[in-house]
Order: structure tokens, then C-alpha cells, then sequence
């Protein structure tokens, strides 16, 4: 009987053992993922206002985008240039709020494509 019972407990100790290898590999990768998640947050937050600049900048954005996309083509990059920044005091003086560091490239421009270019 005694010997049963020790058996018994022996197997109890496997399984708690097993189960408690099992729980320590679930808590470190619970802790990764956390640990993850709270550099995420981090950047999102960034993002966040990244976003509520660029939402008041929108449409003076997407009026000098329109205007140089339509309008400009033409024209030498020099001209361009001078084109894009007397647009810019127009906006100004009208009260229209844009990126200070506006340029068609930002607004319309697919970074991971403008990427690929350059490569």
C-alpha cells in the first residue's frame, strides 16, 4: 500500500512538474509579448500625434499637393521650387495651416516605394 501510494505521488510529481515547466515557458513568452506590446504602445502614442498634427494640416497639404501636381509639370525644378514656395506665403497669409516641412514627396509619396527607388 505504500508502495502504491508512492507511485502514485511520484506521478502527481511528474504531472506538476511537467505542468509547471509548461507555466514557466507561458510566462516568458507572456512577458515577451507585453514587453512587446508596451514598445508598441510607446510607438502608437507617437503615431497618435504624428496623426492630430497632420489632420490640421490636411487640407492645405492636399491644396499645395493638387497645385503642384496640376500645375507644375511643365515647368523646370528651379521654377517649380519658386512656384511651390509663393504658394506657400499664399497660404499663409490666408490662414491656411500646412506641414512646415511640406513637400509632394510626404503628402502624396509611398515611403516603402520612394524606397525601392532610390535603392
Amino acid at each position: 500500500m505504500l508502495k502504491t501510494n508512492f507511485e502514485n505521488s511520484q506521478r502527481i510529481l511528474e504531472g506538476l512538474t511537467k505542468q509547471k515547466e509548461t507555466t514557466e515557458i507561458q510566462l516568458g513568452r507572456a512577458e515577451t509579448l507585453v514587453v512587446g506590446l508596451a514598445d508598441e504602445a510607446k510607438r502608437w502614442s507617437e503615431t497618435v500625434k504624428v496623426l492630430q498634427v497632420d489632420e490640421i494640416n490636411l487640407v492645405g497639404n492636399m491644396i499645395l499637393a493638387a497645385g503642384y501636381v496640376s500645375y507644375v509639370g511643365p515647368f523646370t525644378s528651379k521654377y517649380r521650387n519658386i512656384l511651390l514656395k509663393r504658394w506657400m506665403k499664399f497660404a499663409m497669409t490666408k490662414g491656411i495651416p500646412f506641414s512646415s516641412d511640406f513637400s509632394v514627396e510626404k503628402v502624396l509619396g509611398d515611403p516603402v516605394l520612394l524606397r525601392e527607388w532610390n535603392i
